[in-house]
């Protein structure tokens, strides 16, 4: 049986990682912090460790014990007011992962990473209309240049069979950021970041999971690939689906950007007395304002024999049916 490691197995990615595995027949070892939340992780033959990147010691005594044929590292953080901490966790526990792996001789046959279309930023700043491999990177939030610090870190190894996956917006079934979409939507009320069309693309998280194995299993390494459902969407589009499988129709408001900016940072000073940081925030706006954000797949097609099974349609009726069986709408 194919031994493998998935980090962060209890966020929403890797939840559903951790799922499709054990049906496909892998020991799988779930990644977690000592009393994490383990809601969507209750089937008996998943293998609990503990990965504690602020206690390297847990990480070190995982590798003493275990050797893996694959690693998918899920872990990151994608709201935080510290470049310091965006920094930390997406770059840095790369980084002790890797040293780890190597102290321990445990390097796997393929280590794969998830990173971030915001790793190379938005159409806007490049002279084609699609960001591809050969484009220059210009992320435009910290989260996005940690990322790309990351990829750069993995690309300077000489040993390690990695496979950079840079997803786009990622929506179904347990996510929590886009929800404030849907939830909006359901209360009657549509808005746009900006008066100019936003040009977006999305991949469902089922078709990930598809993608995350393929990289997994094939013999290719060491390269990097965009990944959505192969299409672009006005912004409009997206709500128009989830209005008509919620039945409901929205006002709508098409708020200017410098609106958005000043909500962004009230919400930030908000979150001081909260203790919860917003899913809108200065680095957040950054990407809101942004027109497209479209990406190559061709290579993800031809090297995965890769065709999205989920149509955009099919993908926000699953999410919307789930956010209401689960009473979340």
């Amino acid at each position: 049986m194919n031994k493998l490691l998935i980090t962060g197995a209890n966020g929403f990615i890797g939840s559903h990682l951790v799922e499709s595995a054990i049906k496909r027949g892998y020991e799988v070892h779930a990644g977690v912090r000592a009393g994490s939340n383990k809601k969507w992780l209750t089937n008996s033959d998943i293998v609990f460790v503990e990965m504690d990147f602020e206690k390297p010691e847990t990480i070190s005594q995982l590798f003493q014990q275990h050797t893996y044929k694959y690693i998918v590292h899920c872990v990151g953080v994608t709201k935080t007011s510290s470049t310091d901490v965006f920094n930390k966790v997406n770059c840095k526990y790369v980084e002790l992962l890797i040293d780890q792996i190597r102290i321990h001789n445990c390097i796997p046959e393929k280590f794969i990473f998830l990173s971030s279309l915001a790793a190379y930023g938005p159409v806007d700043l490049q002279s084609t209309d699609i960001v591809s491999n050969d484009s220059t990177p210009n992320p435009v939030t910290q989260y996005g240049k940690s990322k790309l610090a990351a990829e750069k870190l993995l690309e300077s190894t000489t040993d390690i069979p990695y496979m950079i996956l840079r997803p786009t917006v990622v929506y179904g079934p347990r996510e929590t950021e886009l929800f404030m979409v849907f939830e909006l939507l359901n209360k009657r009320l549509e808005l746009y970041s900006g008066t100019k069309p936003q040009y977006l693309t999305f991949i469902y998280i089922d078709d990930l999971i598809e993608i995350i194995f393929r990289s997994m299993e094939i013999e290719v390494s060491r390269k990097s690939y965009f990944v959505s459902d192969g299409h672009l969407y006005l912004s409009e589009k997206m709500n128009e689906i989830i209005k008509s499988n919620l039945d409901k129709k929205a006002l709508k408001i098409k708020l200017p950007l410098p609106v958005v900016k000043v909500i962004a940072s009230f919400s930030e000073k908000v979150s001081k007395i909260t203790k919860k940081y917003p899913a809108l925030n200065t680095d957040k706006f950054q990407e809101l304002k942004c027109r497209n954000w479209n990406c190559d797949i061709s290579n993800l097609i031809k090297d995965l024999d890769y065709t999205p099974e989920h149509s955009l349609e099919d993908g926000l009726r699953k999410t919307v049916e789930w956010y209401k069986q689960e009473k979340w709408l």
